[in-house]
């Protein structure tokens, strides 16, 4: 089976690169305590996720033009002029960011709606 080769990938290896949000995509910065049970949520409908456990938050990559309209309290959308930590390829454990969920030609992106009713969903079951 061929595969489509995907518009941008992390660098190769290990370490942390500053990346521009804007340019591939846009990404959704959720805090870690929310993030779980967004991503168990969404399961397989998740796009690449970037946990970076020193700032407790959870990165989405998002389509371009999702951080323009993105108003969900809690979460921080990052769009053009912002910049993001974003691990190598190999970079899939921490301390600092990592890949929570790996990029693949199947899973790069994850739908903004998607996420935005996983975090009603999620902030259901968190208390207060």
């Amino acid at each position: 089976m061929k595969q489509t080769p995907l518009p941008w990938t992390p660098p190769f290896g290990l370490g942390i690169h500053l990346q521009p949000a804007g340019e591939w995509w846009d990404a959704v910065k959720v805090p870690a305590g929310t993030a779980r049970d967004v991503l168990d949520w969404l399961g397989a409908r998740s796009g690449a996720v970037i946990d970076d456990d020193r700032q407790r938050a959870w990165y989405w990559l998002v389509p371009l033009g999702t951080a323009a309209q993105w108003l969900v309290p809690g979460t921080r959308p990052c769009g053009p002029g912002t910049f993001v930590g974003v691990p190598g390829t190999l970079q899939t454990l921490g301390p600092g960011p990592h890949w929570r969920v790996t990029m693949a030609p199947d899973r790069f992106l994850t739908d903004p709606d998607a996420l935005r009713a996983a975090l009603a969903t999620a902030r259901l079951r968190t208390p207060s």
